[in-house]
C-alpha cells in the first residue's frame, strides 16, 4: 500500500490553477505524491461577474476546502493529506484546518501572511491603506470585483474581495459573514505548519507572515526563507508569483519537512492532536462508546468527517440520497465523505464508537425503530 502524500494545493487570488503545473510536477517528481490544485472562484467576464452568486465569500471557499480535504481523506485515509496554500490559498486553508485538524497532517504557507495593513512594514502601510479603500469602493459599487482592470487579484466575485478588505482592515476575521469562532478555531490548532517565505517578496513580508502565524499559538511551526538566482532578478512584487516558475527554489524544503511529518519525527505533537481531538470528540457526545439494540436507530446531520467504529456486532449506513448499502461488523470503520444525513442502523445488538468532526451534528432515536427494507434484507 503506497504512503505517498496527498497534497491540496490552494492557489492565490487570480493565478490559474495550470500556471502551478510546474510546481506540481516538481512535488510528484520529488514526493511521488498525488497532487490536486483546487480552483478558485474567478470571474471569466463581466457577463458572468454580473449574474454570479453574491455569496461566494471566505465562508464558501473555507468550506469548499474543508469537503475537498475531507474527499481525500476518506478516499485513502492510510496516506498522509497536506495542505499547501499561497497567499489567500494559505490564509483559507488554515482556517479549513482549524474546522476540522484530524482531515489534514500538515500545512505549508507559501508566499503567505495576513493582508491587514498595519502588520506590513512602515513604508508600505500608506500604499497598502490606498489599496484597501480601492478595492472596497469598486467591490461595493460593482457585481463583481474586476482585477485584471485594476491590476490586483484577477476579476472576483464581489462577497470574496469584501470579505478580503475586512481582513485587510481589521486583521480578523470575526466581522466575516459565516465566520462563526474562526479566531477561536485557529487559536486550537495543533498541526505542523511550515511557513515558506519568497525573499524578497512585498505581497507577504515577514511581518505579515508573523501576524498569521501569532494566530496559531499551539501549531508546531516552522519557518524557511526560499531565494534562487532568478528570483534576485525579478521585482518585489513579482517575486510573489514568479516562485513558481522556478519550484526548485521552494520544493527541497517541502519535500524535507512533508517526509519528516510522514515518517514520525513530530510523533509526539501529532499524537497530542489526536489525543485533543479524542477528549473532544467525547465530550461532543457525551460518551462516544454507543450501545445499540437490534433496529435503534443514530441520525447524524452533517456528517462529514465523522468516523463510526463498529466495537461489537453489527451495523448498516447509508446516507440521504446514497444507492450504497454499507456494513461494518466488529473492529471496521467507516469515514463520513458527503455532508448528507447518515443513518446508522443496527443489525444485532452491538456498540460504536463514534468520532465527529468539529461540525457534525449527532443525533440519536430515543426507542427501537423499524428496519428500512434495503437493512432487514442484510439482517435476515
Amino acid at each position: 500500500m503506497s504512503h505517498a502524500p496527498l497534497i491540496l494545493v490552494v492557489p492565490a487570488l487570480g493565478v490559474a490553477p495550470a500556471y502551478y503545473q510546474p510546481f506540481v510536477d516538481a512535488l510528484i517528481a520529488s514526493l511521488d505524491a498525488e497532487v490536486t490544485v483546487l480552483p478558485l472562484p474567478r470571474m471569466s467576464s463581466w457577463r458572468e461577474g454580473w449574474f454570479a452568486p453574491r455569496r461566494l465569500g471566505y465562508a464558501q471557499l473555507v468550506r469548499t476546502i474543508r469537503d475537498e480535504l475531507a474527499r481525500l481523506r476518506a478516499a485513502q485515509p492510510s496516506r498522509p493529506v497536506f495542505l499547501i496554500g499561497h497567499s489567500i490559498g494559505g490564509q483559507a486553508g488554515v482556517l479549513a484546518a482549524a474546522q476540522d485538524d484530524t482531515l489534514v497532517d500538515g500545512v505549508a504557507l507559501v508566499a503567505c501572511g495576513t493582508p491587514y495593513w498595519r502588520a506590513w512594514p512602515a513604508v508600505q502601510r500608506r500604499e497598502a491603506a490606498r489599496a484597501i479603500r480601492l478595492i472596497d469602493w469598486v467591490s461595493r459599487c460593482l457585481p463583481w470585483y474586476p482585477g485584471r482592470l485594476i491590476g490586483f487579484g484577477g476579476d472576483q466575485p464581489r462577497q470574496l474581495m469584501r470579505d478580503w478588505v475586512s481582513t485587510a482592515r481589521t486583521g480578523g476575521y470575526s466581522s466575516i459573514a459565516g465566520s462563526g469562532r474562526w479566531e477561536a478555531a485557529l487559536a486550537t490548532v495543533r498541526l505542523p505548519v511550515l511557513a515558506l517565505r519568497i525573499e524578497g517578496d512585498n505581497h507577504a513580508p515577514e511581518s505579515a507572515v508573523d501576524h498569521l502565524l501569532h494566530k496559531l499559538p499551539r501549531a508546531h511551526i516552522e519557518r524557511a526563507v526560499a531565494t534562487s538566482a532568478r528570483l534576485a532578478r525579478e521585482t518585489p512584487a513579482r517575486r510573489h508569483i514568479v516562485w513558481l516558475r522556478e519550484p526548485a527554489a521552494v520544493v527541497p524544503a517541502l519535500a524535507d519537512w512533508m517526509g519528516r511529518v510522514s515518517a514520525g519525527a513530530l510523533t509526539e505533537r501529532i499524537a497530542d492532536r489526536k489525543e485533543a481531538s479524542g477528549d473532544e470528540a467525547a465530550s461532543h457526545a457525551g460518551s462516544d462508546c454507543v450501545s445499540l439494540d437490534k433496529g435503534s436507530l443514530l441520525s447524524i446531520a452533517s456528517p462529514l468527517g465523522c468516523r463510526i467504529e463498529c466495537v461489537r456486532g453489527s451495523i448498516w449506513i447509508t446516507h440521504d440520497g446514497d444507492l450504497r448499502d454499507m456494513t461494518l461488523s466488529a473492529h471496521d470503520s467507516h469515514l463520513a465523505d458527503r455532508r448528507a444525513r447518515m443513518l446508522v442502523q443496527a443489525l444485532e445488538p452491538c456498540a460504536l464508537r463514534i468520532r465527529p468532526s468539529r461540525q457534525a451534528d449527532v443525533r440519536y432515536a430515543l426507542r427501537p425503530a423499524r428496519l428500512p427494507l434495503r437493512a432487514a434484507r442484510l439482517a435476515g
